[in-house]
């Protein structure tokens, strides 16, 4: 999927700054050092939930993301 050169800029922040340093091609890594899987994503997703007070799901970033980058072309 194509990105937004915004998005592509904060991706290489994260990498540089925040990513562990591991052989993984993913891009989240847990504290563990592995690669997020289905159900640690949903764990992600429900301590958001908790933080925010409402639902969020990971396909509704996709779906936004995706409106998004169709509005700015």
């Amino acid at each position: 999927m194509p990105i937004t050169a915004r998005l592509a800029a904060a991706i290489k922040r994260y990498e540089a700054r925040h990513r562990p340093e591991v052989t993984h091609g993913e891009l989240l890594i847990s504290e563990h050092g592995r690669p997020y899987r289905r159900y640690g994503i949903d764990a992600m997703m429900d301590r958001l939930q908790r933080r925010v007070g409402f639902r969020v799901h990971v396909h509704a970033f996709r779906h936004t993301f995706a409106i998004v980058a169709t509005k700015l072309g």
